[in-house]
């Protein structure tokens, strides 16, 4: 019985390779603004939720406020964050990207190469033992 062919895959280069939690911790360290001013406007809004089913609204109003400045500050560090001197990317030509793409296909193609040889000498491995094991 002869081993299946390996017949290599390209991956999307879109894809990730960090994981929800990776990105989300990578994003916060870059523009820490954002989320906590995100979380203050949650909670704001949660607290304005609680005035309101108290029927206290002169609080509700008072929350209300601070929600609408915790967005605007949300919305603000965002933008700042997007066209603050700070940015790290360039605009790249399509020839900067190509070059890009080329980089990350080679890099993947070594990668499974690799992982295609240890496999190779794993099975081999085990036909030597089933070749044992008939004698």
């Amino acid at each position: 019985m002869s081993a299946p062919l390996a017949t290599p895959h390209t991956p999307s280069l879109r894809r990730s390779t960090e994981s929800y939690g990776e990105r989300a911790l990578r994003k916060f360290k870059q523009e820490p603004l954002v989320p906590i001013g995100t979380l203050v406007t949650v909670g704001a809004f949660t607290m304005a939720v609680i005035k309101l089913r108290r029927r206290e609204s002169r609080a509700l109003n008072q929350w209300m406020r601070v929600r609408v400045a915790a967005q605007a500050f949300t919305i603000a560090s965002v933008c700042a964050y997007c066209w603050g001197p700070g940015k790290e990317q360039a605009v790249q030509t399509p020839e900067d990207l190509q070059i890009k793409r080329d980089q990350q296909f080679d890099r993947e193609r070594r990668e499974f190469q690799d992982r295609l040889k240890v496999a190779e000498a794993e099975w081999k491995e085990g036909q030597s033992y089933a070749g044992d094991a008939k004698k």
